[in-house]
């Protein structure tokens, strides 16, 4: 596995890395008590598939990467309503989901973490291709 992201709301962003499973579930714990984050994450060894999961003020959204050219975003669990919008950091900035696509922080957390315990993408929820 490899993975890297950050957490929390500071500047400048400290990036942390890692290839041990366990070294990425404790990032994972303090992703969660922050809120606030972003993290890739890829197994075997090989880039794709690889999950990326954007967090801010307690809500996350979940991205599949098959391929460069082929992305997917999870689907989302209702605590936001569909008409209505969160802000999120992404790699590039930050990005605006609907509730359509907005889970509760705990539920997108146990999504990567089921995944990085080797669970198969389509077992992790309704995808929606981008």
């Amino acid at each position: 596995m490899t993975w890297s992201g950050w957490a929390g709301d500071e500047e400048p962003r400290h990036f942390q890395q890692g290839s041990e499973t366990r070294t990425f579930l404790r990032f994972l714990e303090s992703f969660a008590t922050h809120g606030e984050g972003y993290v890739e994450i890829a197994r075997d060894n090989l880039p794709f598939p690889m999950l990326s999961l954007s967090a801010a003020s307690g809500r996350g959204v979940v991205h599949q990467f098959q391929a460069e050219d082929q992305s997917y975003v999870l689907g989302g669990d209702g605590s936001v309503p569909v008409g209505e919008v969160v802000e999120v950091p992404i790699i590039e900035g930050l990005a605006t989901f609907s509730g359509d696509f907005v889970l509760a922080l705990h539920l997108a957390v146990g999504v990567v973490e089921a995944f990085a315990q080797g669970a198969a993408v389509a077992r992790l929820g309704e995808w929606v291709a981008l």
